[in-house]
């Protein structure tokens, strides 16, 4: 009915809005906020299997778009930079503290 009409119009436009992120750059991204509401309408207008397998999909693309760094934007110049980045990963202090000296402000003192 209408709701699946709806889902797939809105699944339409978020393929339009990532193809543009790609063609033109991350100003173009779609906002998590659209995925969000893009799933949700799948959810509510199919009851098929397939159904899973399409918002699956759309969040592999959303992680990819999200995930993607552009490495022309990202640079690490200094070993602090690394810490910082392996700070965000579970266990990422035990890892550093393990693998290096550090002192008590988190600056690289020397390896172990």
């Amino acid at each position: 009915g209408n709701a699946l009409i709806a889902a797939d119009k809105s699944a339409d436009l978020l393929s339009r809005m990532e193809q543009l992120c790609i063609e033109i750059g991350d100003d173009f991204r779609p906002a998590l906020s659209t995925y969000t509401s893009v799933i949700n309408a799948i959810s509510r207008s199919s009851v098929s299997n397939t159904r899973r397998e399409v918002i699956e999909e759309i969040r592999e693309r959303r992680d990819q778009i999200y995930c993607h760094i552009d490495k022309k934007r990202f640079k690490i110049d200094k070993n602090e930079d690394v810490f910082g980045i392996v700070m965000h990963l579970k266990d990422g202090e035990d890892m550093l503290r393990n693998k290096f000296v550090l002192d008590d402000d988190f600056n690289y003192v020397g390896n172990r």
